[in-house]
């Protein structure tokens, strides 16, 4: 979540996932018609296959599975497939498996810092002994005193609903907040009276992923929301606190492309309302209204960079843009001159990626990722460096707020092995905890090791990954492995704490992240050479990773099971269907599967810019060539795969996995399982109750445990 004047370090359209993999055979016999692949376990449901083909710019596509597109149509195959995983994941069972997993998922979370003043605004989940959340709560911490404000969990017992993002008014008197059910991340958008502690009557809906600019006296806010029941034509209004939603007028967004994602911000003093419209993954336009006298002006539109972080000093524009600099930089403007000729630069591109700026009273902290992970560097107004603010270890600063009145900067952190972490730092101190998660006593990070490596890909490009075991680890080729990856969208994959990473690293696995091009740890180039015709480049990438992790010792094909989400699990089924012999297992995990079609499932053609779309004549070609669902080949011999789909995702929709796993195990010749899994009253990953996680990476590990072994067993 961001705050109106907190830093945007992304845009990111697809989260980034946790898991994926999949296995391997050589033989090519040819496949029998129903595969009975494990002792009791059912066979596969017969699945229709319909003679559904079609010529698109000249090439040949067939769809056999189209009709899995109708819920339906659908649902009984869903159940019968469901059916069948869950008796595979039955029979894997392990002792104690959930309790092992539970006890790292007690380790919290603490994040999305607001300051307002005296006030500290958070989300947070914390399970010290004898409690248990099952989702986050926003607290404001005050004089000392943590106080809980919103909690899901009182709420709704069930645990199906979850605050997706807040924003607190600039006195700190109210909270807008955003509550969705069931994973949808269809929020609907309450207010919240400090005050008095109620909840004000307004109820906006379709505030799905809602960017609010409050007026600085609280009266009322603008804010993003969309058309009932749609995913596109998203268009700011603004609301007046205690009006009917009927009243509030449509601000911006008349006349614009349905898939412009506008994002607010308000200037320090309230006069001047931003209006960063992304129009494409690389790029965005950026205008400005000056409330007072009503006027709107354009900034930049139709240049081909991004624009965030816009703040006044001394009557100047400041802001970040990648315009003219791949890896970002600092400009100046006068709003009376907004052409790029008359642009000053202030932060100079440098050597390593800007993310963002944040202005406090007389510094500018730059948020910069460096070999994929994050430092603070300061500077002075006039582009002067100053240092920086020295964090805990090599890690993430996940969030970070300011106050333009004094010095002090608020920062959340975490890493591989430093649990999310709330921080305060006066500029020339060292950053104090004013907010932290509940540990085990028993959960000894020391135990592990965290390396980062340079690989070289295909064409002989450097590509950083990071590698986690326990420091008694004995390179034999043997140890069972897991691989990361994502590769798209500009997202950086910064070290992160993740809670079933050291389930399975203190179990004696290894964990890898590799930080492949499409990502933004290098900047616009990195993120450009894994976009749209040259996807292969991301895939070739995490071929090559995988060949590393064998040439060093780590694992072998055996041993080794893939992971990925999303975005990742697009890369999964690439894997699958691309390099099978590379790996023993793949878990793809709310993917991206049939690239000709995904752009007709809302709210797919947001990403177009990324991938391109079949209707284009120059795109078909590259998309069906690696659309994991057109790729499968009858009688290949696949590794075993687990693809992972949910019922409420309003960002991919299950249609994909449905007709990517139909297709695998049509034609797979291999005993390897292909096993399908929808997950009802889930959705794209945001909002997943405590329990349901623990239970879901409990399915996880045991299929990847029944395929490549159990790193805690000789």
């Amino acid at each position: 979540m961001t705050t109106s004047k907190a830093v945007l370090f992304s845009l990111c359209f697809l989260s980034v996932g946790i898991f994926g993999c999949a296995t391997s055979n050589t033989s090519t016999p040819a496949a029998p018609a129903v595969l009975s692949e494990a002792p009791l376990l059912p066979d596969i449901p017969e699945t229709r296959r319909e003679n559904h083909d079609e010529t698109i710019h000249g090439y040949a596509v067939s769809d056999p599975y189209r009709w899995l597109e109708d819920e339906k149509k659908a649902n009984a195959w869903i159940e019968a497939q469901n059916f069948r995983t869950r008796e595979y994941l039955a029979l894997q069972d392990r002792p104690n498996l959930e309790q092992d997993i539970e006890r790292f998922f007690k380790v919290g979370y603490v994040g999305s810092p607001q300051r307002i003043g005296d006030k500290v605004f958070y989300e947070k989940i914390s399970h010290p002994p004898g409690k248990v959340m099952n989702q986050a709560a926003l607290y404001v911490l005050e004089n000392g005193e943590e106080r809980k404000l919103v909690d899901p969990d009182a709420l709704d017992p069930s645990g199906k609903t979850t605050i997706d993002w807040y924003i607190a008014s600039p006195k700190g008197r109210y909270v807008a907040y955003g509550l969705s059910l069931d994973g949808s991340e269809n929020s609907t958008l309450y207010l919240l009276d400090l005050t008095t502690g109620k909840t004000l009557a307004d109820r906006l809906p379709e505030t799905r992923h809602c960017s609010v600019a409050w007026l600085k006296d609280e009266s009322g806010f603008y804010y993003t929301r969309y058309p009932k029941g749609e995913r596109y034509h998203r268009h700011v209004y603004f609301h007046l606190l205690g009006d009917d939603i009927s009243k509030d007028a449509a601000v911006f967004g008349e006349k614009r492309k349905k898939t412009d994602w506008p994002s607010l911000d308000i200037s320090e003093d309230g006069r001047f309302l931003f209006v960063m419209v992304f129009t494409t993954s690389t790029s965005n336009d950026f205008y400005m209204l000056d409330r007072k006298t009503g006027r709107w002006q354009t900034i930049a539109e139709n240049l081909d960079g991004t624009f965030h972080g816009a703040f006044f000093h001394e009557n100047q524009l400041f802001m970040t843009t990648t315009y003219d600099a791949p890896k970002g930089r600092v400009i100046r403007l006068s709003p009376k001159k907004p052409a790029p000729k008359h642009w000053k630069t202030v932060i100079t591109e440098g050597e390593h990626t800007l993310a963002g700026v944040a202005n406090t009273k007389s510094t500018l902290v730059a948020y910069t990722i460096e070999r994929a992970v994050t430092r603070l560097r300061l500077y002075g107004f006039d582009g002067s460096e100053q240092g920086e603010i020295p964090l805990p270890t090599l890690g993430s600063v996940e969030s970070l707020d300011f106050d333009v009145k004094d010095d002090i900067v608020l920062f959340s952190f975490a890493s591989f092995m430093h649990p999310p972490t709330l921080y305060s730092v006066a500029i020339g101190e060292k950053p104090k905890k004013i907010a932290e998660v509940w540990t085990p006593d028993d959960l000894d990070l020391d135990r592990f090791i965290v390396k980062q490596v340079m690989y070289p890909s295909y064409d002989g490009t450097q590509v950083p990954m990071f590698i986690i075991h326990r420091k008694d680890l004995e390179l034999t080729g043997s140890t069972p492995t897991l691989l990361n990856g994502y590769g798209g969208f500009d997202i950086s994959m910064t070290p992160y704490f993740s809670r079933n990473t050291l389930f399975w690293i203190e179990r004696g696995g290894v964990y890898a992240v590799a930080n492949l091009r499409g990502g933004g740890e290098f900047g616009r180039a990195w993120h450009e050479a894994g976009m749209r015709e040259k996807k292969y480049q991301v895939f070739q990438d995490f071929q090559y990773a995988m060949r590393y992790l064998h040439r060093e010792n780590y694992c072998s094909p055996k041993t080794l099971a893939i992971i990925g989400g999303s975005n990742g699990g697009l890369l999964v089924g690439a894997m699958l269907t691309q390099a099978p012999y590379l790996f023993e297992a793949g878990v793809g995990d709310v993917g991206l599967y049939d690239m000709v079609r995904y752009h007709l499932f809302p709210p797919g053609e947001i990403w177009s810019t990324e991938y391109g779309m079949s209707k284009n004549a120059n795109q078909t070609g590259y998309l069906w060539a690696y659309s994991p669902y057109h790729q499968t080949i009858r009688g290949a011999h696949y590794p075993a795969a687990l693809i992972e789909t949910a019922e409420s995702d309003t960002r991919v929709h299950w249609m994909h996995s449905a007709k990517f796993a139909a297709a695998m195990q049509y034609a797979n010749a291999s005993d390897n399982p292909i096993l399908f899994l929808l997950r009802r009253k889930a959705g794209h990953g945001q909002g997943k109750s405590w329990s349901e996680s623990v239970k879901e990476y409990a399915d996880k590990y045991r299929f990847i445990m029944s395929r490549i072994g159990d790193p805690s067993q000789p």
